[in-house]
């Protein structure tokens, strides 16, 4: 996997966010139809350049856009 590719795949994930503001991380990989390998690699780089948080609520991992 090349720097282009995940760069490309955070911008899904940045994109999927923007639509329903907040997501779990198990809802966020179902909906990005990535691969885990593929999907944690973009995660990685969006939490690198603070564009993501984490949060826990529920018992779960909750995953939301910083604007």
């Amino acid at each position: 996997m090349d720097n282009q590719q995940i760069g490309k795949n955070a911008g899904l994930i940045c994109y999927i966010l923007d639509s329903f503001q907040e997501m779990t991380v198990n809802e966020l990989c179902v909906a990005s139809e990535l691969t885990i390998e593929d999907f944690y690699l973009a995660l990685g780089w969006l939490a690198r350049e603070n564009k993501i948080s984490f949060y826990d609520k529920n018992f779960l991992k909750w995953i939301c856009l910083i604007y």
